[in-house]
């Protein structure tokens, strides 16, 4: 027996289904990443979307509820609550931010060295600026004022 409601639902396009050459992860290969769009870049990271959107479509709606800002500084919880994100696309996005801050505060040198409070700064903004809270961060540097390690951070303060 053909369910008949089942031919009157609206095609759901996958990304399978379009040419080749317009997928984000080919058109990224091809033209660089600068080449795709906010949705296109966060539909790579997250890799699939569900049964009733493809991946996208998905990543178009967080964009509609999230500024790239914004979404940056969202917790797994937060994500969680956006239908179609489980934890781990959750995690894949959180990670995707991480890395950037990393790489915002990356320096080549092994152990930078702080001359002025501006260093500090430059050196552990990336970490702090999204911070809801209080924050402190206690860094140990070696005797010729290179950073050693970062010792510790609380929150909550």
């Amino acid at each position: 027996m053909v369910n008949r409601n089942h031919s009157l639902q609206e095609y759901k396009i996958k990304i399978l289904d379009m040419q080749k050459e317009q997928r984000p992860r080919e058109r990224l290969i091809k033209n660089g990443p600068s080449a795709l769009s906010d949705s296109e870049l966060i539909a790579i990271i997250l890799r699939t979307g569900t049964v009733q959107e493809n991946v996208i479509n998905l990543s178009q709606r967080i964009l509609s509820q999230y500024n790239l800002k914004q979404l940056s500084q969202t917790n797994s919880a937060q994500l969680m609550e956006i239908h179609g994100i489980k934890e781990g696309k959750a995690a894949q996005i959180a990670a995707c931010f991480e890395i950037a801050r990393r790489l915002e505060a990356f320096k080549e040198e092994a152990k930078p060295k702080i001359n002025s409070p501006e260093d500090v700064y430059r050196r552990i903004y990336p970490r702090m600026r999204e911070q809801k809270k209080r924050c402190l961060s206690n860094y140990a540097l070696t005797p010729r004022i290179k950073l050693s390690k970062r010792i510790r951070s609380l929150s909550g303060l």
